[in-house]
């Protein structure tokens, strides 16, 4: 090969390789779209609603209470998520069934719950309520028998809202304050069944219920002047509190009950006047009934002593407690006459050992046996 064949072909090859396609560099894959979640609002926090249990007996149901309905109604309102659950106990058994709850299904335990005094000092003794701050009564408006019927022990248990007088009730133009009065009057009709009667007659006469050492005790001779009112004409036992009422303004002659039992229905001439005593006092005994606080935990024991307040505010007991046929238990000048010489019931544990004997005396008086006789077997059953 001739050199300029060679030097031909080595510059042809060498083209070649200048025109050769360079490759292209390298690209990386584009990068996927980031997935964007979309941002929705926090769920909202539903809170369940707080359930306020309220225990009452069947006199006090707000289903047939408008104006209890609606304060409670109206308490409710006030409070985001509050619901009030009212249960109607039996009265018979209400202490019995707050027993058992507390001790079967505490959690079921009424927050607040309605008492009369012989429940309440129970209640308080074995621990199914809570003790109040005092200064809940230290509005000047409460009248001093609410105050101390609230009380057990000296500690502040409950907030009253209702009233109950042991009274004589009478058509007479002026007052009937000594038992030769009432005589004169009439037939004297009453509960025989109702110990309460001679045992007020009893301590406004100066009879002790304990002596010396605490022990319960009678004195027999103050019993016997009691018994001997029972043993005149005049006096006309009945059956119940229903027909002690019902025997109201037939005969023009006078009657002793209960407050609550006694202005339901009489006949709007029948007054209701301070119960007299065998010696100057008046014999007028006073219970009640009040709001207590049962739940252990402290933000439910604040709010059933919120709602304590709201139902015990005097504008609003001045209306509800009259309608129920209780007396208000902050000062109202209707019933100053009545309440002011009045004395607190006994305690419960008292009465309950001493007003079967005292009903047994009476009927007996009522059978014929002789006051001091009657008076003599009282005593010795209580030894």
């Amino acid at each position: 090969m001739s050199l300029r064949l060679l030097l031909a072909s080595l510059l042809t090859l060498g083209l070649l390789a200048a025109c050769g396609r360079v490759p292209a560099p390298a690209t990386s894959s584009p990068l996927p779209e980031p997935t964007v979640t979309p941002t929705s609002p926090a769920p909202t926090q539903h809170v369940a609603p707080i359930v306020l249990r309220v225990w009452v007996t069947s006199r006090f149901d707000p289903a047939s209470d408008s104006r209890l309905q609606a304060r409670l109604d109206a308490f409710a309102a006030t409070h985001a998520g509050l619901k009030i659950e009212v249960r109607v106990k039996d009265e018979s058994s209400l202490l019995e069934s707050l027993e058992l709850t507390a001790f079967a299904a505490p959690a079921a335990s009424p927050d607040l719950v309605a008492l009369p005094r012989a429940d309440l000092e129970s209640a308080a003794a074995q621990g199914l309520i809570q003790p109040l701050d005092a200064s809940l009564l230290g509005d000047a408006g409460w009248h001093p028998l609410a105050r101390s019927l609230a009380r057990v022990n000296d500690a502040v248990y409950s907030l009253p809202f209702a009233l109950d007088a042991l009274a004589l009730a009478s058509p007479a133009e002026t007052p009937l304050t000594t038992w030769q009065e009432v005589s004169d009057a009439g037939a004297l009709a009453f509960n025989a069944n109702d110990a309460f009667f001679p045992l007020a007659l009893y301590l406004s006469a100066g009879g002790e219920l304990t002596d010396a050492q605490g022990d319960l005790t009678l004195d027999e001779a103050v019993l016997a002047r009691v018994l001997a009112l029972f043993a005149q004409e005049q006096a006309s036992p009945l059956e119940s509190d229903e027909e002690v009422r019902l025997s109201l303004g037939q005969g023009g002659g006078s009657a002793v009950g209960w407050a609550s039992g006694l202005s339901s229905g009489g006949p709007p001439e029948v007054k209701l006047e301070a119960l007299p005593g065998l010696e100057s006092p008046p014999a007028t005994l006073v219970t009640s009934w009040g709001w207590s606080v049962a739940s252990a935990e402290v933000e439910r024991q604040k709010l059933g002593i919120e709602l304590a307040e709201w139902l015990t505010a005097e504008e609003f007991l001045g209306e509800w407690t009259p309608s129920l046929g209780f007396l208000p238990p902050r000062e109202d000048a209707r019933w100053k006459p009545l309440l002011d010489p009045a004395h607190p019931v006994p305690p419960a544990e008292w009465v309950e050992v001493v007003a079967p004997i005292l009903r047994e005396a009476v009927a007996s008086v009522l059978a014929g046996v002789p006051p001091e006789v009657a008076a003599q077997a009282a005593v010795d059953r209580l030894k």
